[in-house]
């Protein structure tokens, strides 16, 4: 019990039960329902592959209408038959649409019931959380085969003690997975440079590695686009430091990063004459040309505008931030100082030393990455968001970030053990002090509102038809909760919205949240042809929405904080 095999069963018990019992107190206490738009849009996409419909969306990007016409030889825009979806990466919608194959999910919201959560999303939690709870599993193997067991045991218990990493896992965003590959990689790497060190290494073994890193990198970029960049600091690590076999393992690991990501790559190019769809112009989005989000709003958009000192202050202006409000708070947490002030020690694993140069270079690489690819996702959650990028790094920095102040107790030469000790579990309560005052008193509203309110917005949609299309200034809430086709609020309500009606297919409701009932009086609801004007007009009037706009019949009901405008009373119809 106390000695051996039986001491590891009994740990390891524990630190399950316990990582169980703070995932059922923090979902009681702190869950929220999606308020990030990339969660509810990858929802949607998987619950579409669960039922049959192929890799299409109910949430359509102006941007995307404008790909397809420009690339089919019948400038169809696809929104008569299922829409593909351009925006996405594939892996993460494809293990969700497991989930909801395997469990068969209720999609409906009940009416007469007060509504707390919903329950598709507890699940995609849950299933994040399994996903948090392997990195931490990875993080322990990693830290062990580094430094030693206690190192290990407090580096899984830091992570596993983050907060903002918890409120990442009830998100709906990729992140949780991101960091289970990346873990795969640098635990593969690890291996890699153990064997090499031996004096008669195994190439099948290095090769076997070599082929299963390309294949998690490959994974990697296929979760979020973004993370293609990582086969950069990952074949200079199998350059600089398999010496032996320094052309035969970074063939094998690019080849098999290829061979993972060329058929995806193949497939976005056929559907949309871009590699990646709409994120291949990420890069454009929030620069002078294109702010906001206007981009993907945009059913024509002049990429000749473009400069590239757009690009240089977009660049600049990002990574000064990230610099000053992210790298010392990596992950949320402290430790990542104590990372960044060991940079320069050394450890007496040799295998740490290459290590941590790939942790360096990715992290400078991803910062310019992170910069370059900021949108207006950013700002709708400024630290849980899809494109915070360094937050995937975090478990490997917080493994040399334990194993520096171990190395400062060490210097401290504290007289007994049991000094020693206390030290380790100070030091763990301190990282984990954010997620126990988090999970005090009063907690948080389970749902996002506003301008989320899924019994209104299932409600609404259940009056249009399953091929009707609607306009909403929150498609991808209307697409997850409602299903039903919506696409986003075009740039403007005369041309383009004309052009979409008339030209490319009927709008046949408009849905207008708080989002936009709620503008800036100057600058939104007072500039003409702006959404929010006619959101202001529809309430000043008393519901008449006057002028040339096409949906004139109105949900007075939900006045003033929704607009809802349709071709006709459809709320006395039967449900569809």
């Amino acid at each position: 019990m106390e000695e051996g095999r039986g001491a590891t069963i009994i740990k390891t018990f524990l630190a399950v039960f316990g990582f169980v019992a703070i995932a059922i107190a923090y979902n009681f206490l702190c869950f929220k329902n999606f308020y990030i738009p990339e969660a509810m849009d990858t929802a949607q996409l998987a619950r579409n592959m669960a039922e049959g419909e192929g890799y299409t969306t109910d949430f359509v990007r102006p941007l995307s209408i404008h790909l397809l016409q420009e690339h089919r030889a019948d400038r169809s825009p696809m929104l008569k038959a299922p829409h593909p979806d351009l925006a996405n990466a594939p892996v993460y919608p494809l293990i969700v649409s497991a989930l909801f194959k395997a469990k068969a999910m209720n999609y409906n919201i009940p009416r007469k019931a007060a509504f707390t959560t919903y329950q598709p999303e507890r699940w995609i939690a849950g299933l994040n959380q399994f996903l948090f709870f392997c990195a931490v599993l990875l993080v322990f193997f990693i830290a062990f085969r580094l430094f030693n067991s206690t190192i290990a045991w407090i580096s899984a218990l830091v992570l596993a003690g983050t907060e903002l990493l918890w409120r990442f896992s009830v998100s709906g965003l990729s992140t949780q997975l991101l960091m289970v590959l990346v873990l795969g990689v640098v635990y593969c790497l690890v291996r890699m440079d153990e064997w090499q060190r031996q004096e008669a290494p195994s190439l099948k073994k290095l090769l076997g590695f070599g082929i299963l890193t390309g294949v998690l990198v490959g994974l990697a970029g296929l979760t979020r686009y973004s993370f293609l960049w990582l086969i950069l600091p990952t074949l200079l690590f199998v350059l600089l430091f398999t010496p032996r076999y320094r052309i035969k393992v970074p063939i094998v690991v690019l080849l098999s990063f290829l061979i993972v990501v060329a058929p995806w790559i193949i497939r976005n190019h056929s559907a949309s004459g871009k590699l990646f769809g709409i994120s291949t112009y990420a890069i454009l989005e929030q620069t002078a040309t294109f702010p906001e989000n206007t981009l993907q709003r945009s059913l024509t958009p002049n990429f000749e505008k473009v400069t590239v000192k757009n690009l240089t202050t977009k660049l600049f202006v990002n990574t000064h931030d990230i610099l000053e409000n992210q790298v010392l708070k990596l992950g949320g947490s402290w430790v990542a100082a104590f990372f960044l002030a060991g940079l320069l020690v050394p450890f007496r694993n040799p295998t740490a030393v290459p290590l941590r140069i790939f942790l360096a270079s990715s992290l400078i690489l991803f910062v310019m990455v992170q910069a370059l690819g900021r949108t207006h996702l950013s700002d709708v959650s400024k630290v849980v968001n899809s494109e915070n990028l360094l937050v995937v790094f975090a478990p490997v920095v917080f493994i040399f970030g334990v194993a520096m102040f171990f190395l400062l107790i060490d210097q401290i030469k504290l007289a007994t053990p049991i000094r020693v000790k206390m030290s380790y579990a100070a030091f763990i309560v301190a990282v984990s002090a954010p997620l126990l005052f988090t999970l005090l008193p009063p907690g948080s509203r389970p749902f996002a509102y506003p301008p989320y309110h899924p019994p209104l917005i299932q409600e609404t949609c259940s009056w249009m038809k399953k091929d009707e299309l609607m306009m909403s200034d929150v498609p991808w809430a209307l697409a997850w909760y409602g299903d039903r086709q919506c696409v986003a609020l075009t740039l403007n309500r005369e041309k383009e919205f004309f052009t979409l009606n008339d030209d490319i297919k009927r709008v046949q409701a408009l849905y207008l949240s708080p989002q936009t009932t709620d503008g800036r009086f100057l600058s939104q609801i007072l500039q003409p042809t702006t959404w929010e004007q006619l959101a202001f007009q529809a309430v000043a009037r008393g519901g008449d929405a006057t002028g040339n706009f096409p949906l004139r019949s109105e949900r007075k009901e939900l006045m003033p904080h929704h607009l809802f405008l349709t071709d006709f009373d459809r709320w006395n119809l039967p449900k569809n």
